[in-house]
């Protein structure tokens, strides 16, 4: 076995000799480029300890003027290797864009930079603050489906994609009645029915938090194989002016299953969306789920996404990951790199062998009623051949019911409720009245907006029924408050 730290700021390369013959028999090579983005706060484009990195991009580039490359992480810091020193690199990172009209690059391109062989090169390149902004996330990922009887886990992802700090807010998630809600990573977290209220502070500029929530799934006749249940999250911050509302909420569908293969793929529809209110505008949100059960860890394990046609490449992002990553982007081809994961195996740590991506694409124009969208992964644990994933399908479906249909255009959440019900919709919403059983009128409010919440805190407990009036018609839908 053979250890070795450096103390120092320079990278370089081991080279290890055999003692008998004095012959080189083998390197293990540290020579590329390493990028880092940066919020350059004050301004003097040099990265300084208190300045954090800047994840919301991609890091394109080309090798000797060949075809261009993304590179995507959730970090801001980008590596490549290569030992070619007649290879020619050009670097140009490009902003998400719901970023690009808050930041700004003084110097967004880097060009013709050679190999220097045994030593890395360095890029730090600063992103300025044209304007701030104020954007959080919430996302739901299912670490595990639910099988009828036993526990199934969900990974719920916060970010601030802002540049203040959140002071504080609350998370409200609502998990399927057909469960039970066993534990949760948040001390915070309490309890009422099916949902869940985790109160949070201090979240900074562009930090992550998880919290891990374990849910029992009832067993036979409650819930069989096939069933689908649904869940949902959504995230309040006091009065901020979010400028992207609709990742503020999340919602999955998640199919059933008996006994499972621990590396698979599965998009958080439920196989289904509605035709009349899919746009191009609209993601699919896919999870590709993997574990080690070799015998003995995976010092890296790659995964490979071979998108369809029907897939928008370029409208990827990520929304999370279990360990750190790299993605790179080629055309239509992912690749995403978990490089020195050393991922334990099931037979030895099971809880620690798993690992998840989980990204959000969008559909190419021009699809149709028939339109299928497919995909599959490929799995490599080190050297070993691929797993290769189920293949997920999610179908455009019409002849909806009415209630199928409204709940695909308008949504309601949460529903029991506490107080708070968020409404979100894909049509301009134009007024908006809250009635109870006995048809008197408790609320009237004129509007023009996509999103609304209303406050039944102060109502008894009861069904009240909520009007809509949007560009497309009206709907009525039956609220429940605690």
């Amino acid at each position: 076995m053979l250890l070795v730290t450096n103390y120092s700021t320079s990278e370089g390369f081991i080279q290890m000799t055999e003692v008998d013959g004095g012959n080189f028999f083998d390197t293990v090579d540290c020579t590329g480029f390493t990028l880092n983005t940066f919020v350059d706060t004050n301004g003097n484009d040099i990265r300084d300890e208190d300045e954090a990195l800047f994840p919301y991009g991609d890091l394109n580039y080309s090798v000797n003027s060949g075809n261009e490359v993304a590179l995507n992480n959730d970090s801001g810091s980008y590596y490549i290797f290569d030992e070619n020193e007649n290879n020619s690199y050009d670097f140009e990172y490009i902003l998400d864009d719901t970023f690009i009209d808050y930041f700004s690059l003084e110097t967004p391109s880097i060009q013709n930079q050679f190999i220097t062989q045994g030593e890395i090169t360095n890029f730090d390149i600063p992103i300025d603050i044209i304007t701030p902004l104020t954007n959080v996330s919430i996302h739901i990922t299912p670490v595990n489906s639910p099988n009828p009887g036993f526990d199934t886990e969900q990974l719920i992802t916060l970010k601030n994609l802002g540049t203040s700090q959140i002071d504080n807010g609350t998370i409200t998630y609502t998990f399927d009645p057909l469960t039970t809600f066993v534990s949760s990573t948040d001390p915070s977290t309490t309890q009422l029915d099916n949902t869940l209220t985790i109160p949070f502070t201090d979240l900074a500029p562009f930090e992550t938090r998880y919290i891990n929530i374990v849910l029992n799934t009832n067993a036979p006749p409650e819930v069989n194989i096939d069933n689908v249940l649904t869940f949902s999250a959504s995230i309040s911050a006091g009065d901020i002016n979010d400028i992207y509302l609709d990742d503020n909420t999340s919602e999955i569908d998640v199919v059933v299953i008996g006994s499972f293969d621990p590396n698979d793929k599965l998009e958080s529809h439920g196989g289904t969306i509605a035709y009349e209110s899919f746009t191009t505008d609209d993601f699919l949100f896919y999870t590709i789920r993997f574990q080690n059960t070799g015998t003995a860890s995976a010092q890296n394990v790659e995964i490979k996404d071979f998108l369809t046609d029907e897939h928008d490449a370029s409208s990827i992002v990520m929304i999370s990951a279990s360990h750190n990553y790299q993605l790179k982007i080629d055309d239509q081809d992912l690749e995403w790199d978990f490089r020195n994961i050393n991922l334990p195996d099931s037979t030895n740590d099971e809880p620690n062998s798993h690992g998840f991506v989980s990204f959000k694409i969008k559909s190419t124009a021009g699809y149709n009623i028939n339109t299928v969208f497919e995909n599959t992964a490929e799995i490599y644990f080190d050297f070993n051949l691929p797993i290769i994933t189920n293949t997920v399908v999610t179908s455009l479906a019409s002849g909806l019911s009415i209630e199928e249909l409204e709940n695909a255009i308008v949504r309601f959440h949460p529903n029991p409720t506490n107080g708070i019900v968020n409404i979100t919709s894909k049509s301009v919403l134009k007024h908006i009245e809250v009635t109870n059983i006995l048809g008197q009128i408790l609320l009237s409010q004129s509007l023009n907006t996509l999103e609304t919440k209303i406050d039944l805190q102060s109502f008894v407990a009861g069904n009240y029924f909520i009007s809509l009036q949007t560009d497309n018609g009206s709907i009525i839908k039956r609220v429940i408050k605690n």
